[in-house]
Parts: structure tokens; C-alpha cells; sequence
């Protein structure tokens, strides 16, 4: 069985980001994802879930469509990186 291990993820224009965000994830492989929305002080509509969907837009199996994880902010369109 092969495993993987996430240590960086860097999102650029996707879903509730604009702009670049780099996520440094712990040695431990255990994190917490909690978010906080200023205005309202709650985590509804912080983005966890946004964060779930990159990793797996990552990996090829984000069954959303490009135009619903694109940036809000943006109107430019998502595409993959290429090496």
C-alpha cells in the first residue's frame, strides 16, 4: 500500500482564497483545521472544506466542477499547474 504525505499546499485563486496561501502542515500528520470568519466570529464559511476539495482537485478526483472552485474574487479560470 503506498501512503503520501502532505506537508505544503499552496492554493492560488481557489474557492474563498485570492490571492497565493501557503499551508505548512505538521511531522505529525495530525492538524487541525479550524476556520474563523471575522465578521461573524463563527467558522461557517471559512474555507475548511475548500481546503479538503484542493487536495482533492490535487489528486485528479474533485468531482466539482472548475467553475464552482475557482476564486470568488476572480473571473479569470482555474488551471491545473503543469510541470
Amino acid at each position: 500500500m503506498n501512503l503520501f504525505k502532505l506537508k505544503t499546499l499552496k492554493l492560488k485563486n481557489f474557492g474563498p482564497f485570492e490571492g497565493s496561501h501557503t499551508l505548512e502542515f505538521s511531522d505529525s500528520g495530525l492538524d487541525l483545521i479550524k476556520g474563523n470568519v471575522l465578521e461573524t466570529g463563527g467558522g461557517s464559511g471559512a474555507g475548511k472544506s475548500y481546503l479538503l476539495k484542493a487536495v482533492s482537485y490535487l489528486f485528479g478526483g474533485c468531482t466539482d466542477p472548475s467553475t464552482e472552485i475557482q476564486s470568488w474574487f476572480t473571473e479569470s479560470r482555474l488551471r491545473p499547474k503543469s510541470n
